[in-house]
């Protein structure tokens, strides 16, 4: 399964990225997060490995997700999995 989304803002890609960055605020922008941070370590960087834990109709659950490239300030992904999904 492979999720993809998007999102305009009329801010300019550094200000989106300084919110987005910041594992510690994405509960405060995303309607589904619960809380999100790194596992070790302070910085995000390929390599990071993420604690997201977010309700989707209800259902609260933790993913620990690998990032596997990033590219500031326009570019971030990772990879996990859950419940036989990755």
């Amino acid at each position: 399964m492979r999720f993809y989304a998007e999102l305009y803002v009329e801010q300019s890609p550094a200000t989106v990225w300084s919110y987005f960055s910041d594992l510690t605020q994405w509960s405060r922008w995303s309607p589904i997060c619960l809380e999100c941070r790194l596992v070790e370590g302070t910085r995000l960087g390929t390599g990071s490995v993420m604690s997201i834990r977010f309700r989707v109709a209800r259902i609260t659950t933790l993913v620990l997700a690998s990032v596997t490239s990033i590219r500031s300030p326009h570019v971030i992904t990772w990879t996990g999995g859950k419940y036989g999904l990755s």
